[in-house]
């Protein structure tokens, strides 16, 4: 498999976040070879990735920062609705603004069941609790990492070109962004003890404003 790579985005803080947290992921990616990579592991491992990336374009970063969130029943009338204590998995400072961000970690196992859509929802809905009075800009972050075992895909390259190709005709709207590494190793694929391989990970970054979902 050829290195699959890119950055799409259309606002220019998220483009610099985004490239930051590629170049991340390489490093990690090339200090372990085939022996280790960043993205097997859990959701708060994924996000301090992104928490070490902004780091490294001299912004601040914090994980699992206390904060206010609106309760379960809330009805999108911030001003109607009482408030709980709570934690957001990233906050970000850049020199000129705050950026707050829920994340989710999704497996996706190729071929299998979709879920992105399923992350990228939690991820949204996440995010809408966080009253808007708290930040100057709220983000849902979805990392997906897809995976896949030699027994079940004869091609695996080409289904995971394929679905790279999906993903990105389906990000059309205009607030979301995302990058992603499927890296070429000279050693071979990454695979875990269960013989399931892991070739890369994307990072769906969504702005959001409005009311949570019903």
């Amino acid at each position: 498999m050829e290195l699959m790579s890119d950055v799409i985005a259309n606002d220019p803080v998220i483009e610099q976040l985004l490239r930051a947290w590629l170049g991340a992921v390489q490093r990690y990616t090339h200090l372990f070879k085939s022996e280790d990579c960043c993205w097997w592991y859990n959701e708060r491992t994924s996000v301090s990735v992104l928490a070490g990336a902004a780091w490294t374009l001299g912004w601040a970063a914090l994980e699992e920062c206390p904060t206010e969130k609106h309760p379960p029943s809330y009805s999108g009338v911030e001003a109607d609705c009482p408030i709980r204590r709570g934690r957001i998995d990233l906050y970000i400072s850049t020199d000129r603004e705050e950026l707050t961000f829920e994340a989710k970690q999704v497996w996706q196992k190729l071929p299998g069941v979709d879920k992105v859509s399923e992350g990228r929802n939690g991820a949204r809905n996440a995010a809408l609790d966080i009253p808007a009075h708290t930040t100057d800009r709220l983000f849902a972050a979805t990392f997906v990492i897809p995976f896949f075992a030699e027994s079940d895909i004869k091609d695996g390259d080409t289904d995971l070109t394929a679905w790279v190709s999906n993903q990105l005709e389906l990000l059309g709207g205009s607030l979301e962004s995302c990058a992603y590494y499927f890296p070429r190793l000279e050693s071979g694929q990454l695979k875990n003890v269960a013989d399931f391989i892991y070739p890369g990970v994307m990072l769906i970054i969504e702005e959001l404003t409005g009311s949570p979902a019903a």
